[in-house]
């Protein structure tokens, strides 16, 4: 019976010692870093995360005024809630809110069809051109 055959070698056990306290050591520094750098990270999720909001809010601001100026172009400067609503793919409510303020912005006059739907009138001397 050989005794020592069962056991590792001395520098095995040394080699493994030294491996783990390294990765204990490592482990222990990135905590340390990611304690550190964590507000920041924090911080600039925040400010991506608001950015983008603002991109897609002014996206989407835009379409709707391209669907407006374009219902206006299409329809001699006549356009009711329903319309912009089906054109923009918006609720009636956000459709009305949207003209109110163009109506206001514009001075918009009122119209009421022999239906007795309301239509905003949007006059103007462009109405029907192209406009570059």
């Amino acid at each position: 019976m050989v005794r020592g055959r069962n056991r590792p070698p001395q520098s095995d056990v040394a080699t493994k010692f030294f491996l783990i306290c390294v990765l204990v050591v490592l482990i222990f520094f990135l905590l340390e870093i990611i304690k550190i750098l964590l507000p920041w990270l924090m911080l600039g999720g925040v400010v991506a995360l608001g950015w983008w909001l603002w991109r897609r809010r002014q996206l989407e601001i835009r379409r709707r005024q391209q669907v407006f100026y374009g219902l206006l172009q299409t329809h001699q400067g006549r356009v009711s809630v329903l319309d912009f609503a089906i054109a923009a793919n918006l609720s009636a409510h956000e459709s009305k809110v949207f003209l109110d303020h163009r109506a206001e912005e514009f001075l918009a006059n009122f119209e009421v069809t022999e239906k007795g739907d309301m239509l905003y009138v949007f006059n103007s001397h462009f109405m029907g051109k192209k406009v570059a």
